[in-house]
């Protein structure tokens, strides 16, 4: 087996394990895993302004995959929209207090997931893998 296609498939099974993980721990608040993990990002971002292509950015999904997320959002009274005080055009996504109230338990169950991802890792091995997986993805923004 070819060294690419090694590297290839360990990504491929770490992701799904994470995948499930994640899916697991948003099923307990009664959320989809992308719902989960928007809803953290959303709220470990609640001092900035957040807006669609931050989302996007964040997660590496494309705007429609972004918009059905969010309206999702939206009707389930996690997030409101709202229009930007600086440019009436771009919406600013808020989390509700129906969001919020999901915040301690989010925040201790993903605590919890990281420290178990970074087990028996050194810093120096933690930091490496971070070097290596950033040029890995920015490889694959090159095609």
């Amino acid at each position: 087996m070819s060294r690419g296609r090694e590297v290839i498939r360990s990504i491929t099974r770490a992701s799904n394990k994470v995948r499930r993980k994640l899916e697991a721990f948003s099923a307990k608040l009664e959320l989809s895993g992308a719902e989960g993990r928007t809803l953290h990002f959303l709220i470990a971002n609640s001092d900035i302004e957040v807006y669609q292509r931050d989302v996007e950015e964040e997660f590496g999904i494309r705007p429609p995959t972004a918009t059905v997320l969010l309206q999702k959002m939206e009707r389930n009274n996690l997030i409101r929209r709202i229009p930007s005080e600086r440019d009436a055009r771009l919406k600013q996504i808020v989390v509700t207090e129906e969001g919020i109230g999901r915040r301690e338990t989010i925040v201790s169950e993903l605590k919890e997931m990281e420290d178990s991802l970074i087990t028996g890792l050194s810093d120096g091995e933690v930091d490496a893998f971070l070097t290596i997986i950033a040029k890995i993805s920015d490889n694959l923004e090159k095609e």
